[in-house]
């Protein structure tokens, strides 16, 4: 991508933040009419565009993903808000991605919430295996944040609860070696059998009728290092 136009348009960006005043479309004016409502409707704008963009990198490729969520907070959310934070949270490790949450305000005098960021995003980091970054340089934060993204381990078990419960059972990784810092995800939440039973259906009609992946096979074999092989030629 052309990083310099993106900038450009970044740099554009203004935001919206106490304005109520339509400034673009019909939607905003509705804001007006339920002026209560405003903020929860902007809060539940900006945590489903989150989770959007976390399930579209899920199916980019394999690996670890990460996202940086530059906010003071998910918004006013109401009763809402350990419903959508959980949803996040899933969401992200299901699509092995970390939410990096930094606070565009930096450190501050006796700020409130974890380390002084609040404690939902501390949440949404923490249980992702990323960090909530609080800091004036944001330079550095985003060297670390690279550099986290960059190395990392793919561990899996074997649990010994094998119950399909749904229920939250959290994991702690640990490791010998002194001297170093250890970020991973907290937990996981068991599947369900109906969710399973689900995964089972979506995988079996996503497969490809055998004669169909048999012409592929034929197509690239198994030492061929291209996804097709072409032959272009003329014949009387």
């Amino acid at each position: 991508p052309d990083r310099r136009a993106l900038a450009d348009q970044v740099h554009l960006l203004a935001g919206r933040r106490g304005l109520y005043v339509p400034a673009r479309s019909a939607i905003e004016e509705a804001h007006l009419r339920n002026g209560q409502d405003v903020e929860r409707i902007r809060a539940q704008v900006t945590t489903t565009a989150l989770k959007s963009v976390i399930m579209h990198l899920g199916t980019l490729r394999q690996g670890r993903k990460a996202v940086m969520f530059v906010s003071e907070s998910l918004g006013r959310l109401g009763q809402d808000t350990i419903r959508v934070v959980s949803d996040l949270i899933r969401t992200a490790n299901d699509n092995n991605t970390g939410i990096y949450t930094v606070d565009p305000r930096g450190l501050q005098a006796g700020g409130a919430g974890f380390g002084g960021v609040s404690a939902m995003l501390a949440s949404l980091a923490d249980s992702t295996g990323a960090e909530a970054i609080v800091s004036n340089d944001f330079n550095a934060a985003l060297r670390k944040v690279v550099l986290t993204s960059s190395a990392f381990y793919l561990l899996g078990y074997s649990p010994k609860d094998a119950q399909l419960d749904g229920k939250f059972r959290e994991i702690k990784v640990k490791v010998k070696h002194g001297g170093v810092q250890v970020r991973a995800r907290n937990g996981y939440w068991a599947p369900r059998g109906a969710d399973l039973d689900r995964a089972r259906a979506v995988a079996l009609g996503a497969a490809l009728p055998s004669s169909v992946a048999k012409a592929f096979k034929e197509v690239t074999p198994d030492n061929s290092r291209r996804p097709a092989d072409f032959w272009i030629g003329l014949a009387p």
